[in-house]
């Protein structure tokens, strides 16, 4: 961090409470979420920081198992070390600790040394880049390294890192070869199984190129000629006889094993068949010469050392010696200490590629490629291991040679012309040099800048950074010449700074709002504001992050997203206008484990551990990590909370002290057996149960989770006051009935309970469909209704969502005959989208003069017109009782009817149909209900009524199904089956209002809820296969069937076939079209197969 100094002059500190830390303690640190204990590091060095408060450490953590194991350990002394260190505050330091290795503590030791307070111990690291767990092994116990190795290691480090199960190899006595007398690696080494020496394979005679595979052994010439002199000595013996048996036994899998090498063919088979290899000098070589054992150091009391003795290099006393690490690299102190895997770079995985030269590197035919491919193929498989990479690079290589037919056509190749590729990023040519410092001193270059800060024809302030580049840029370009350089300063105007753009203040609210609700994700915002490009939003932004307006509307996005988020100009604001509070109060702020203070008097608190009643300080229950709770029911003690804090677990506390502190008044948070006593047992099976609660639920990240935040956001909501005054409901356009009235939290909308489909009964934090999907998002962020289309910059909008997680207006679905609801009562989600009739979706909104969105048609003068659009302009919308009879002849159906009197004395008796009407019309003789008329008895909403009896979907339909439903629907009136010339698809008139009631009645029969009476629907119903067939409209062509029907230019009603359509763009003759189709016609005929 570049905030950050090292503070080398400082070697200690004192803490609150008086305790004096130094560098290398062990301490413990306060946790930064509640529920989880104490987190314990070691203090590497004391820094500053102009950007934080007060002095800071830096912390090299020690993690407990079950943080990075994922599993329990027994043991809480237990902790595993890392290589990971972080910046913090010495006022989060919570207490020292002693953290030790194990080699340190002696083994009959172990158990005094758990029972100390603040002891804890480790034996592994845990790198949390590659993920795994490695051991840790003190350098005084290495013993099988190189000399000078091990001697820099000693010197530098206290501990090495290796992989698990490799220390052995480490800690055994150092194997010298016996022919050089140098030390043995092990992968570069064999050890014979009779004498347990050890020698180089390359300094055996012959060398031996490998080390025998997994299950074979290897033994010395010395000790093979000394077995087969013995075996030979006493013939007679049982001994020998045994010996010859498992001679022969042995020289029978070594003869396997020989066949699998592949090395013994060529050798006389004289001899047994072991793996000897003759040492030089070995004859020579004495029988008693001393060769150390292989067996593993052991000390007996290892000296414990202090913090101050740790051997360190910059700061750490660990350093990777794993199978990773190459022995020289020890050496070198600059070398990187942190564990490393293998990496997939060198000669071993990357070919080396030589540069593209366009006159060799040509393509063989076909006819050489497979040439060459079939003779390596032939040459590997008659070759071994070493022999197949040789021919197969033999035979790579004669393939690229080029043949005599690239050879001639080479002559004629134009050499390639590299000017005209693009130049390499990142080389010099990508390169623009802005300043150089260092040829003007700091004087000219501040008297230059200010002259060009008072300059009047550059559209940029004084402050701006693009000015001062363009001047640093001019500067150069002019030889570092202030005087030219001004000038060409002077001379500038709007047009040389092309990153200048103006914002408009409606691209700035667009901007605004996508922050709010998508927060710094930048792709939502060019795609809101639509007219800028990304450059110019990322530049915008940058500098619109900078002022007053970026707290107020990012917060909004936050306070849901990050709840946590603290914004520094906010909390230098509060900390200036609030008052210094006392130390308790700060002490219960930087600790959020200790219950407030002010809840002390007003109740008595109990242990739940130890049931005392009798504590200075009062700490929260590991389950509770709400930090905005304020009645506290399970509390510890101060003891008993330090306690888990420290070892993440419960306090034992004996039988008798629990019964003693039990004797006064229990809280009933307490468990209690069945015969009402309280055990240890029940209590740590409480405190367990209740942390292992807590981690399940921090693994756990699912919906639930989210519903759990959107019901704490209700919950925080309900506690602040509404800050928007009611106004008129959105959908009746009516402000009375104050019970039924409810206003949303977040924009403001105000509805009825009834005419917006509410079914919750609390007004406190309600918040509408569009801003709850805000905060947990399940339909679309475009907050546009499907059904006009029109995307209202007004905020408050009567929305719902739709079956296919769009949205649309209440009023909008209602009026529309063919939409219907999944929920009447919630007037959610809206179903049937694709049933909308095919003319409302063609018409033109005389209104919006747009053509999307589906219109309604005005009952007197058929003017087309979205539903909002009509509620914009004063349009009537209601509702029309009409009576029930029919004289047209044709199926029958039951519909629900309105019962006489139910919205007033004088209403009748009928079929209620949604009707739209133009303000100049006179329609005061008909029966109309309004949108603001509720019934006489229940109170209830006109457009509630509508729904509940005519909006129902077909009971026990599933959404498949009635996607099915709307795939299939082709109503009786988009076909005019009177007529037999040109069958349109679509119907060009917006049907009747009353047709299209009964219409979608067809949809689903629906069960009334007073009374029922059957009406024939028009004669002009009619099935599937009555439809009428499409035919391409080219001539000679009979294709019925095809993909895609294509308009034509000259007659938009004549659709022609996707065949035609492709001949068409081949051919600009009809007559070849007219053959060449007569020709798929005759092949299609002559194979049986469709011409299409």
């Amino acid at each position: 961090m570049t905030d950050v100094k090292s503070a080398p002059h400082i070697t200690s500190t004192t803490l609150a409470d008086g305790v004096t830390v130094h560098i290398n303690d062990h301490v413990y640190l306060a946790p930064e979420h509640l529920g989880e204990p104490y987190y314990v590091g070691r203090i590497m060095e004391f820094c500053n920081s102009y950007k934080r408060k007060g002095l800071q450490a830096r912390i090299a953590w020690f993690n407990r198992p079950k943080d990075v194991i994922n599993r329990k350990s027994a043991d809480p002394c237990l902790l595993v070390a890392t290589m990971h260190s972080d910046i913090n505050p010495v006022s989060s330091i919570r207490g020292k600790c002693v953290v030790t290795h194990k080699y340190y503590i002696s083994k009959d030791q172990i158990d005094d040394y758990r029972k100390q307070q603040d002891h804890f111990y480790y034996n592994q690291l845990y790198d949390r880049y590659i993920q795994r767990v490695y051991d840790v092994v003190p350098c005084e116990t290495v013993q099988n390294v190189p000399m000078d190795t091990l001697d820099a290691l000693k010197q530098r480090y206290q501990f090495i890192v290796v992989e698990q199960g490799k220390a052995s190899d480490l800690t055994v006595a150092r194997r010298i070869c016996c022919v050089c007398q140098e030390w043995c690696s092990s992968a570069a080494s064999v050890k014979c199984a009779a004498c347990q020496k050890s020698y180089h394979m390359t300094c055996l005679n012959p060398p031996l190129a490998r080390k025998p595979s997994k299950g074979f052994a290897w033994q010395c010439a010395f000790c093979t000629r000394q077995e087969v002199l013995a075996s030979s000595s006493n013939p007679d013996s049982p001994v020998s006889s045994n010996q010859k048996t498992s001679d022969k036994n042995d020289a029978k899998k070594r003869q396997t094993r020989t066949t699998r090498s592949q090395i013994s063919k060529s050798q006389p088979q004289t001899q047994p068949q072991i793996m000897t290899a003759q040492p030089e000098q070995q004859q020579q070589q004495p029988a008693s010469v001393s060769q150390p054992s292989a067996i593993k150091i052991k000390i007996n009391n290892p000296k414990k050392v202090k913090n101050s003795e740790i051997k360190m290099t910059n700061m750490w006393p660990f350093r990777y010696f794993g199978v990773n690490t190459n022995m020289g690299d020890i050496l070198d102190i600059d070398d990187r200490i942190y564990p490393r895997a293998k990496s997939r770079i060198g000669p071993k995985y990357q070919a080396n590629v030589p540069d593209w030269d366009p006159t060799k590197n040509r393509s063989l035919s076909p006819v050489s490629e497979s040439n060459s491919l079939s003779s390596s193929k032939s040459k590997t498989k008659k070759s071994d291991k070493k022999g197949k990479s040789v021919q197969r690079l033999s035979s790579s290589k004669r393939s690229v040679e080029p043949s005599p037919s690239d050879i001639s056509s080479a002559d004629n190749y134009e050499p390639f012309d590299r000017s005209s590729m693009a130049p390499i990023r990142g080389g010099d040519d990508t390169v623009t040099c802005v300043y150089r410092p260092g040829i003007l001193n700091d004087e000219q270059v501040d008297d230059y800048m200010d002259q060009v800060k008072q300059l009047n024809n550059i559209p940029l302030p004084s402050h701006s950074s693009d000015l001062m580049d363009r001047a640093l840029y001019e500067l150069e370009q002019g030889q570092y010449h202030t005087d030219i350089a001004f000038e060409k300063m002077s001379q500038l105007g709007p047009d040389d700074f092309e990153h200048i753009v103006d914002w408009s203040k409606k691209e700035v609210e667009l901007f605004e709002q996508s922050i709010r609700e998508h927060g710094h994700d930048l792709n939502y915002a060019k795609k809101s504001v639509g007219t800028k490009s990304m450059a110019d939003i990322v530049r915008f932004f940058y500098q619109w992050k900078k002022t007053d307006r970026y707290e107020p509307v990012y917060s909004e996005w936050t306070k849901i997203f990050k709840p946590t988020k603290k914004f520094k100009k906010l909390a230098q604001k509060k900390k200036s206008h609030h008052v210094v509070k006392d130390e308790v109060e700060s002490d219960e702020e930087s600790d959020p484990t200790i219950v407030p203070k002010a809840t002390y008097s007003g109740r008595s608190y109990q242990c739940m551990n130890c049931l005392t009643n009798e504590s200075d300080i009062w700490r929260r229950s590991p389950s509770d990590i709400d930090r905005k709770r304020k009645v506290f029911n399970q509390v510890l003690c101060d003891d008993c909370g330090i306690y888990w804090l420290k070892y993440a677990k419960t306090k034992p506390i004996s039988e008798s002290t629990r019964k003693v502190n039990g004797q006064g008044q229990i809280n009933n948070t307490i468990p209690h057996t069945p015969h009402g006593r309280i055990t240890m047992t029940n209590i740590t099976n409480t405190i367990g149960n209740a942390v292992e609660t807590l981690e399940s639920q921090k693994r756990k990240r699912n919906d639930s989770s989210s519903k759990l935040i959107v019901k704490k956001i209700k919950e925080e909501k309900s506690e602040i006051p509404l800050k928007f005054e009611p106004t008129e409901c959105k959908v009746c356009l009516q402000f009375g009935l104050e019970d039924k009235l409810y206003t949303c939290y977040d924009c403001g909308l105000s509805v009825h309970s009834d005419c917006y489909g509410i079914e919750s009964m609390d007004k406190e934090g309600w918040v509408c469909d569009p801003c709850s999907n805000r905060i947990n998002p399940v339909a679309s962020y475009v907050y546009e209704c499907i059904l006009c289309c029109k995307s209202s910059e007004e905020i408050q909008q009567p929305l719902k969502k739709t079956a296919g997680y769009y949205w649309a207006h209440v009023q909008c679905a209602a009026f529309i005959p063919e939409i219907k609801f999944v929920h009447p009562k919630s007037l959610s989600p809206v179903e049937y989208i694709g049933c909308v009739n095919s003319a409302r979706l063609d018409a033109v909104c005389q209104l919006c003069n747009s053509i999307r969105g589906a219109c309604v048609a005005c009952t007197e003068c058929k003017k087309t017109v979205h539903v909002q659009c009509a509620i914009e302009h004063k349009f009537r919308l209601a509702f029309e009782i009409q009576s029930a009879t029919t004289t047209s002849a044709g199926g029958k159906i039951k519909i629900p009817i309105i019962p006489a009197g139910l919205f007033h004395s004088s209403s009748p008796s009928g079929l209620m149909v949604p009707q739209v009407w133009c303000p100049t019309h006179n329609i005061t003789t008909r029966k109309l209900i309004d949108l603001n008329t509720r019934t006489s008895t229940t109170q209830e909403s006109s457009i509630m009524v509508y729904a509940k009896n005519y909006k129902l979907i077909a009971k026990g339909t599933t959404p498949a199904m009635r996607r099915f439903r709307q795939a299939t629907y082709h109503p009786y009136y988009l076909y005019d089956h009177h007529s037999s010339k040109n069958h349109h698809h679509r119907h060009p008139k917006v049907p009747n209002a009353r047709e299209a009631a009964l219409e979608a009645l067809t949809i689903a029969e629906i069960p009334s809820l007073d009374q029922h009476t059957t009406l024939s629907l028009p004669s002009k119903t009619t099935s599937l296969a009555s439809l009428p067939v499409r035919v391409c409209a080219t001539d000679g062509c009979s294709v019925q069937h095809t993909p895609i029907w294509w308009s034509i230019e000259e007659d938009s009603d004549k659709k022609i076939c996707q065949r035609c359509h492709s001949l068409k763009l081949l051919y600009a003759n009809p007559e070849d079209i007219k053959t060449a189709l007569h020709a798929c016609a005759t092949l299609g005929s002559k194979t049986g197969r469709s011409s299409q």
